[in-house]
C-alpha cells in the first residue's frame, strides 16, 4: 500500500507505470519469502527515493513495525501490536491495527 499527503504537488497518476510522484507512506505485508528483501533492499531504497515513512505489516505476528525517513534512512520506530487501535505516524488520528494486519492475512 502507498499513500500521499494532499499537496501542492498533486495526486500521482495511478494509470502510469511507474508512478511517478514518491509516495509519503507505504506498507508492505511480510511474508516468509519476501521478508529479507523488504526489511534489506526495499527499507534502503525507500530511505533513498525519500519516502516519508515505511510500516512492515506483519499478520503472523499481529504487529507493525514502523520507520521514518531520517536524511535518506529508514530509522526504526514504535512497534505497535494490532490488538489495539493506536495513533503510528503518519496518521494522527489513529488507526485501527486489528484491521490493516487481518486484511494483509
Amino acid at each position: 500500500m502507498a499513500g500521499w499527503k494532499r499537496s501542492a504537488s498533486g495526486w500521482p497518476d495511478l494509470d502510469a507505470t511507474p508512478v511517478t510522484l514518491i509516495p509519503d507512506w507505504v506498507a508492505e505485508v511480510l511474508s516468509p519469502t519476501t521478508e529479507a528483501i523488504d526489511r534489506g533492499a526495499k527499507l534502503d531504497a525507500y530511505g533513498a527515493m525519500g519516502v516519508g515513512w515505511l510500516w512492515l505489516v506483519d499478520p503472523d505476528r499481529s504487529r507493525i513495525e514502523t520507520f521514518a525517513d531520517v536524511r535518506g534512512r529508514m530509522v526504526a520506530g514504535a512497534v505497535a501490536d494490532a490488538a489495539r487501535r493506536t495513533v503510528l505516524e503518519p496518521f494522527a488520528e489513529g488507526v485501527d491495527l486489528a484491521t490493516i494486519v487481518g486484511s494483509a492475512r
